[in-house]
Parts: C-alpha cells; sequence; structure tokens
C-alpha cells in the first residue's frame, strides 16, 4: 500500500504542489516532529499549573506537608515562568516531553525486556525440546483461524476511522469561559478529595474566657483513619450522668493532646478507654469504672485548671493530671493560638478549612512567639501544683502521670527537661508521680508504638493502657474493687 508523505504546510492555504486526495494515507512525515508538539499554548501551562495545584493539594491531603509545599512551589514557579515566557513556556514543554518519552522508554524496558528477552525465548524453546505448537504453525493440515489479508481499499477505511489526520482550524490554548469551566473542576476535585479525607468536618471548641477552649459536646467525627466522639460534656469518653451513679467508681483524667489521641487514633483504641475496659473486666460484680478524658490538642495546666473551675470533677474518687513535663510551658491561651475551629465558625467547605490552616501556619511563622521559656516553665509548674490542690478540694484524690515522649520512652536515660521540678511540686502536695521512662523500649515496633515524638500510635495506647491498669490495681482503693489484683504483665515497668 502506497504512502504519500509531506511536510506540514506553514500556511492555512493549500499547497497544490503536496495536496492529498481523499482517503490518502499520510506518512510519518507528514505530522507533527517531537519538537513541534512539545510547543504548547498559554491553555496548556494554565491546565499544568492547576494540575501541580492538585497534586499539591492531593500530598496535603495525605499528610504529606513537606512534598504537598515541594509540589506547589515548583507547579508555581514553573506556571508563572510559562505564563510570562513564550520561550520559558516552549523549554518548558519540550522539557517534559522529553521526560515523558525518557520515562516511557524507562518502564518500557522495565516491563517489557524480560518478557522479550527471557520469557518469551524461554517459552519457545519449551515448545520446540517438547514438539508443542500452540498455534498450529508447523501443522500444514490443521484448521487455522489466520485469515488472509485485506486489501488497499479496506485498510484505508478502516485507518480513515481512526485517526484524525488535518489539524484543526482556530485559536490554540482556552477561552476565558473554559479556563473558569476547568478552574471549577479543578476547585470540585480537590473539595471532594479533602472530603474524602475528613476535611470539611472538622472537630470544633468552644472559646471560653477561663478555659481558653474545649471541645464542643455531642460531636461525631470521623477523619484520619479514626472516630472522634465527645459527650454533653465534651469529654472524649462514651455517655455519662452529672451525678456519680451508686457503685461506681470514678476516674478523671486530664491532659492535653497526648490523652485525646488525635482523630488517628480511634475512639475505642485511646488508653483511657481501654484502661476503663481493663478495669470494668477485673471488676467485682457488683462494682462499676467509668474513666472520664478531660483533654484537648494544645491544653496546658492552665487550661486544666480552668476546666475544673468551671466545671467541677463530676464526683471523681481519683483525679490523674497526664501529658508529658513540657505542657508547663503553655499559657491558658485560646483558639488564637491553635489552628482548630470554633463551633461559632465552622468552614463550610473543605477547601476553607485547609486554607485557614494554612493562613495561620504563616501568620504564626510570621508573628512567631514570644521566648520566655523559663518564666513559663515556672508559672506551669506552680499551675498543676495550684491544680492539684484544686482537685483535693474538691474531694479527689490525686495522682499524676507524666507522659515520657518517644525520647524517654525508648530510653530511660535521656533528659527530660522540667520533670525534677513537676516531682518535687507534686511531692510537696502528696501527689504520687508515674513516669515510664525506657518503658517502650522493648514493647514493639518504635514506628507502631509512637505515631511522631509525643504522640502514641494505637500499639502505644494499649501498651501504655496496660502500663496504667498495672499501676492503677496496686492502689489500695481500686484493688479491693477488683475481684483479683493482677500478676505483672506487659504494662508493669
Amino acid at each position: 500500500m502506497a504512502a504519500v508523505t509531506r511536510s506540514r504546510p506553514m500556511s492555512d492555504a493549500p499547497d497544490p504542489q503536496h495536496s492529498l486526495s481523499p482517503g490518502t494515507l499520510r506518512g510519518r512525515d507528514w505530522f507533527p516532529t517531537f519538537e513541534e508538539s512539545a510547543r504548547g499554548g498559554l491553555g496548556g501551562a494554565v491546565v499544568k499549573l492547576l494540575i501541580g495545584l492538585l497534586i499539591g493539594g492531593l500530598f496535603f491531603a495525605l499528610g504529606w506537608r513537606t512534598l504537598a509545599i515541594v509540589a506547589w512551589v515548583l507547579a508555581g514557579l514553573a506556571g508563572v515562568a510559562s505564563i510570562a515566557s513564550s520561550r520559558a513556556r516552549s523549554g518548558l514543554e519540550s522539557f517534559f516531553a522529553k521526560l515523558g518519552q525518557l520515562l516511557g522508554r524507562a518502564l518500557s524496558w522495565l516491563l517489557l525486556a524480560p518478557l522479550f528477552i527471557v520469557v518469551f525465548p524461554a517459552w519457545r524453546a519449551w515448545n520446540r525440546l517438547t514438539g508443542a505448537d500452540p498455534l498450529d504453525l508447523r501443522s500444514a493440515d490443521a484448521v487455522t483461524w489466520w485469515k488472509a489479508v485485506d486489501s488497499d481499499a479496506r485498510k484505508r477505511r478502516h485507518a480513515g476511522s481512526l485517526f484524525v489526520t488535518e489539524p484543526r482550524a482556530g485559536r490554540g490554548g482556552l477561552s476565558i469561559l473554559g479556563l473558569g469551566v476547568l478552574a471549577f473542576v479543578v476547585l470540585l476535585g480537590c473539595e471532594l478529595g479533602l472530603r474524602v479525607f475528613g476535611y470539611g468536618k472538622p472537630i470544633l471548641y468552644v472559646p471560653d474566657m477561663q478555659v481558653g477552649y474545649y471541645p464542643a459536646p455531642d460531636q461525631d467525627v470521623r477523619r484520619s483513619g479514626g472516630r472522634v466522639i465527645t459527650n454533653a460534656f465534651g469529654m472524649r469518653s462514651g455517655p455519662i450522668e452529672a451525678e456519680k451513679p451508686a457503685g461506681t467508681y470514678r476516674i478523671l483524667m486530664l491532659g492535653d493532646s497526648t490523652l485525646w489521641g488525635g482523630s488517628y487514633i480511634d475512639q475505642p483504641d485511646l488508653y483511657s478507654n481501654r484502661l476503663e475496659r481493663a478495669l470494668n473486666e477485673a471488676a467485682k460484680p457488683d462494682v462499676r469504672f467509668e474513666v472520664l478524658n478531660v483533654s484537648a490538642n494544645g491544653w496546658g495546666p492552665f487550661h486544666e485548671l480552668g476546666w475544673v473551675e468551671k466545671n467541677g470533677v463530676f464526683g471523681a474518687d481519683l483525679a490523674l493530671i497526664c501529658g508529658p513535663p513540657a505542657d508547663v510551658l503553655r499559657a491558658r491561651y485560646g483558639l488564637e493560638q491553635v489552628p482548630f475551629r470554633s463551633i461559632h465558625h465552622p468552614p463550610r467547605l473543605a477547601l476553607t478549612e485547609v486554607a485557614y490552616v494554612l493562613a495561620w501556619r504563616y501568620r504564626v511563622g510570621r508573628v512567631g512567639r514570644v521566648d520566655a521559656v523559663e518564666l513559663q516553665a515556672q508559672r506551669g509548674v506552680a499551675a498543676y501544683g495550684e491544680l492539684a490542690r484544686r482537685l483535693k478540694a474538691d474531694g479527689c484524690q490525686v495522682a499524676a502521670e507524666l507522659f515520657p515522649g518517644r525520647g524517654a520512652g525508648l530510653d530511660a536515660a535521656s533528659e527530660t527537661l522540667w520533670l525534677d521540678e513537676l516531682r518535687a511540686t507534686f511531692a510537696a502536695e502528696g501527689v504520687s508521680v508515674g513516669f515510664p521512662g525506657g518503658h517502650f523500649a522493648d514493647k514493639g515496633d518504635p514506628d507502631e508504638l509512637f505515631h511522631d515524638p509525643w504522640h502514641l500510635d494505637t500499639l502505644g495506647h494499649e501498651v501504655y493502657a496496660e502500663y496504667l491498669f498495672s499501676r492503677l490495681s496496686r492502689r489500695s482503693d481500686i484493688a479491693r474493687l477488683l475481684v483479683d489484683v493482677p500478676r505483672k504483665g506487659r504494662g508493669d515497668s
């Protein structure tokens, strides 16, 4: 079958010397060259910019913030350069076209070379050795499904129905309406993608002059792989009555994000809920334990003290002060110091939530924070002493369970700032202090125990709950309510 070849004319006027009759196949030289196909218009540059921003948004939704920032910066620089300069746009288009060609060749070698070099020759050699002829190629008398080759006319009709061989006339690029539609589609895709990961419905908080802020009551939110539920009092616990029922032993746990757990920890997996289940499984038939999780991301001693002053202790028999010693650095700030949304201004879109967090991080990075570490630490230590006195005044027994974090949790010799000061302050108030330094060293993979340097992952919550159960079961007031004081297990130090 003959094919006519020519270079593409530079103008729209017909070229009588190179005109092609309808139905004639074009040769390879008639189509755009590699360099010609790499020349994109302004619309293509805008599309690639939006794609880069979308990829960055996907990275951000997956929690890969560094990659998201890199993608946004690269997409922004490339997009601005492409829009501002046609030469830069042509260079970038050529670069990405060659990069795609290189990646295509690499993938071809990676995926196809083993088949053609190893698999197929070995298969054909095996067929030769065994005399197999699966396609009946060596048997002249066998029935075959091979057909005679088509005529040239049929080939031309078939090829003509598959390919458009003439470039579309008109200006390149996208119209303003097209760009608007494309931007809407991209934003809609980002919104739906973020919604899949739980954005758009965050945990909401109540701003309060006395406490600073606290989780809003009656929330049920799924995001980052976990479910977060707050009861009618804003606790991340099951429903309770304000008055303690008869036959119930209540434990009030006060803490920060290490107790709150984060949305990546499912509600039943929190160490407070695990501790409650373990105590009830070991309790005598007429005894019931309730563990109240009073905590929030970013809380410190002043927030916990303010919450107790505002709400009381709900008749708790024992109050556990939880959290790492570094919480002494947290003053009684409000929602302006944390990237959380108020119950009075919930986000309407997932994109607005992400934009709010990014704006907050930018603002904090630009303004900074007051550097008065030693003074604030002294105030925080004193606030913990005041919290212990207030809890005792409300009729609670008080104990402190200070969280070591990943460093001290895996290595007991790791230095922990302000731990000695807190121990001395609590000792002056008659409060026992637990600190499981090195306790997590042999309890599993550190990356499965700790989500980050200061927060536990699911396995870590399990190990820490066993540790707390072992310590509490040795208290005389709790031991007499259990069927049998358990032996030492994985939770013991």
